[in-house]
């Protein structure tokens, strides 16, 4: 009898936790006297339930616990009980294929499996004239930050020179891609001139601070920088984490989740700030959690698709954000 109470009870808190574990305890005493033992001894004086009762009894439960599931199979879970946001949470594949059109994978954000002479230049850092133009470079998470910058800015032209796992720090040889990257933008393109600004973003960590983002900051001199980041990563996937939370209200939920931030967050906020005299540094955490940190936008869509990457929703929320926070940032 356990199960379905540990399936469809709320488990997020330690308080629901706790009852649930009571109802347990209860249940299975119930259980115990009312149908195993007198199933177990058969009939004897003085009993007030036959085996015949027991064996009904037993049948009965048996026979809900079939309807339930049953309907529960029915209707997808029994998502009725969930708040909207939680009941209209997109596939993975679906999600993944509405963002990276956005954020031009295979043609500016060049993949793993793809070579240098892939990226399209013209594509990717055409200038154009009569516009401010401004270059961000990075890993995904800066591919990230074009769809976010691009929404919150459309009267500026941006350019985009994004890898996988590639942190714009001058000199990386995380990979072949990576180094070829790197050695594009900061030894040849940025001193062609005509840039305004050069946007450096990625899922930073605390190993790439010093002295990486120091050299970039030096191979960059002359030219503004913004240094975005750290985004707001989580140990899981969000949406992992969000069926792992087992709530039924969206409260519940943000809470679980986001009691699940990557330790790496707090411990490189404080070090990108170091070169705030250098750059402007702006912290993606303070933009995103303007009113309170948020897994779902106005529109209830979902705004992480995975450990820190953004929906297309959440691009657009954070655009929102990035918009009313700095106005006038480029």
């Amino acid at each position: 009898m356990h199960w379905p109470i540990a399936v469809f009870l709320p488990l997020g808190t330690l308080h629901e936790k706790t009852f649930a574990l009571a109802l347990c305890c209860v249940a299975a005493v119930i259980q115990y006297n009312a149908v195993e033992m007198p199933l177990r001894r058969g009939i004897r004086p003085g009993d007030h339930l036959t085996t015949s009762t027991a064996v009904g009894v037993a049948a009965s439960i048996i026979g809900a616990t079939f309807i339930v599931s049953g309907y529960a199979t029915y209707s997808d879970g029994l998502k009725f009980r969930l708040p909207p946001e939680l009941r209209g949470i997109q596939s993975a594949n679906s999600m993944w294929n509405e963002r990276n059109p956005t954020v031009r994978v295979g043609t500016c954000f060049i993949l793993p499996s793809q070579k240098f002479i892939d990226f399209d230049q013209q594509a990717c850092v055409g200038k154009v004239g009569g516009k401010k133009n401004v270059l961000i470079v990075g890993d995904s998470i800066a591919a990230d930050m074009y769809s976010v910058l691009k929404q919150a800015y459309p009267d500026v032209n941006f350019l985009e020179a994004t890898a996988g796992s590639c942190v714009p720090l001058a000199g990386n040889k995380m990979d072949a891609n990576c180094e070829s990257l790197m050695r594009f933008v900061f030894d040849d393109f940025v001193h062609r001139g005509e840039l305004d600004a050069v946007v450096l973003a990625a899922s930073w960590h605390p190993s790439d601070v010093d002295p990486g983002i120091r050299q970039s900051i030096n191979a960059l001199k002359g030219t503004r920088i913004v240094l975005l980041g750290p985004p707001i990563r989580f140990t899981g996937n969000a949406p992992d984490l969000i069926f792992e939370s087992r709530a039924v209200t969206i409260d519940g939920t943000e809470k679980f989740v986001f009691a699940h931030r990557h330790p790496a967050d707090a411990m490189t906020k404080p070090l990108l700030d170091i070169y705030a005299g250098d750059t402007q540094a702006i912290s993606i955490e303070d933009v995103m959690c303007r009113d309170r940190c948020r897994l779902f936008d106005d529109q209830g869509k979902l705004i992480f698709l995975d450990f820190g990457h953004l929906t297309m929703a959440g691009a657009t929320f954070l655009a929102g954000n990035m918009r009313a926070a700095y106005p006038h940032l480029f």
